[in-house]
């Protein structure tokens, strides 16, 4: 069970109900086995010649405990067959997690070894929730409609009779022909991936847990104010890496001002580990000394550079009228 989580809002305190789930083991096999009862069959690898299969593709195979690795998932389906989904591509392994995939991948047609496939393809990432070495597989659920062999619905013509070429155009193989339903269970071939932990040396105070790339820029209106009155800032933190831990810029304890929680948004870009997350912070300078806006800083871990970088925006000249 996840328990309840809490969170204060002035004098109200709010509170999720608990979550019941069930823990199986790692590759455990999925308890549904598709459409009808019959088991599905597994196809392992991917590899030529194969009616289906499923293949990915990871950027990088070792980590840092949080950071988002990009990964390419693709199916393959044999363009002489139907298939349809009875699941998106679920993650198989301990320690890693996965984002939501699309309900709807985009679809082309690649060529392997010769071999015609229609191929439903998810860009997306993962990232390591503890250290150590895991194994990462994919494991996908599909029905596919295989054709069967036409029983010549007019026995007396022979192999050379010419009606038995007019009755095996496209038309007629698919108004006398038939297919037959069959289950499978596609799985790709394990990846392993190695994650560590964030160093703590040198680890800045307002860090949150941000890992990759970054950008920061700050706006703030209207640019002129009497005491007590509001103003927006805007703070965009721009780049690559794993958003969901990209928190609020951080404003200055300063008795000169008076600060609120900020909103945020935001966008991502195609690539699943690219955006861009705008925050909205009201602020109230609270004594007419004031001349500017003091810099706001972000903080986050470079994979990269193996370091802690902090950004700082510049004091923002901010004239406040005499009253």
């Amino acid at each position: 069970t996840i328990p309840p989580i809490s969170i204060s809002t002035g004098a109200t305190t709010l509170t999720t109900g608990a979550i019941g789930f069930q823990v199986t083991g790692s590759g455990s096999a999925s308890p549904n086995p598709g459409p009808g009862n019959s088991p599905a069959t597994r196809l392992g690898a991917g590899d030529a010649n194969k009616i289906a299969f499923l293949r990915v593709t990871v950027q990088k195979d070792k980590s840092w405990i949080g950071e988002v690795i990009p990964i390419r998932i693709k199916a393959y389906f044999r363009q002489s067959i139907k298939a349809s989904l009875n699941s998106l591509p679920i993650l198989k392994g301990d320690g890693l997690v996965m984002p939501q995939l699309s309900q709807k991948p985009p679809q082309t047609v690649e060529t392997v070894d010769g071999t015609s496939y229609s191929v439903l393809t998810w860009n997306t990432s993962i990232s390591a929730v503890k250290e150590g070495r895991h194994s990462l597989s994919l494991e996908l659920d599909a029905t596919l409609q295989l054709p069967q062999r036409r029983v010549n619905p007019f026995p007396g013509f022979g192999g050379q009779d010419p009606f038995q070429s007019f009755f095996q155009n496209n038309f007629f193989q698919g108004f006398l022909g038939s297919y037959r339903s069959k289950n499978v269970k596609m799985t790709s071939r394990p990846i392993t991936i190695e994650s560590r932990p964030l160093p703590t040396a040198n680890q800045p105070p307002d860090f949150s847990g941000a890992i990759g790339q970054f950008k920061l820029s700050v706006k703030a209106k209207p640019d002129t104010v009497n005491v007590g009155d509001p103003i927006t800032l805007d703070m965009i933190v721009s780049g690559q890496g794993n958003f969901d831990r990209v928190e609020t810029p951080k404003f200055p304890d300063d008795p000169k001002w008076k600060s609120y929680p900020a909103s945020s948004e935001f966008k991502q870009e195609d690539d699943p580990t690219r955006g861009r997350k705008k925050f909205e912070q009201a602020i109230i300078v609270k004594d007419g000394s004031v001349t500017d806006i003091p810099s706001v800083s972000f903080s986050f871990f470079d994979p990269t550079a193996e370091k802690y970088v902090t950004l700082t925006s510049g004091p923002i000249p901010l004239p406040v009228k005499k009253t």
